[in-house]
């Protein structure tokens, strides 16, 4: 009978099928509530990026470099296009921090400031509430 018993606890284990059912914890066994491993629903976290340094990019003619600038003043940058002897230039700057995104948990949070570091700019979560 202990033999049996035994190999069908080793069939059992070897494919997967043991379920192990918990016992009191010790937190529960003194009285005391469990904490909670929930995020506060109540917090929100702000990431917020800006780019260390101004952003030079060569084009071959003015057109080109006022077309870039116009695209990157509807982002937020601050652009200024100048005529050089090898053609155009146009030098960026973002004045201040701009937003990401609001987002309710400070993981994903983290992933996008990250993702921001990833291609070059100064990032910051700042929790809201």
């Amino acid at each position: 009978m202990f033999v049996v018993r035994t190999l069908t606890f080793l069939a059992a284990f070897g494919m997967g099928m043991l379920l192990v059912t918990p016992t009191e914890t010790t937190a529960q066994s003194k009285g005391q509530s469990a904490p909670s491993a929930k995020a506060n629903p109540n917090h929100a976290f702000r990431v917020q990026y800006r780019h260390p340094g101004p952003v030079v990019t060569r084009f071959r003619n003015i057109g080109y470099a006022n077309a870039a600038a116009a695209r990157q003043r509807r982002n937020g940058w601050k652009v200024k296009t100048k005529i050089v002897r090898s053609g155009a230039i146009a030098v960026a700057r973002i004045p201040r921090w701009k937003s990401f995104g609001v987002y309710s948990n400070v993981g994903l949070a983290n992933h996008f400031a990250a993702n921001g570091r990833s291609i070059g700019m100064q990032t910051r979560v700042i929790r809201i509430y």
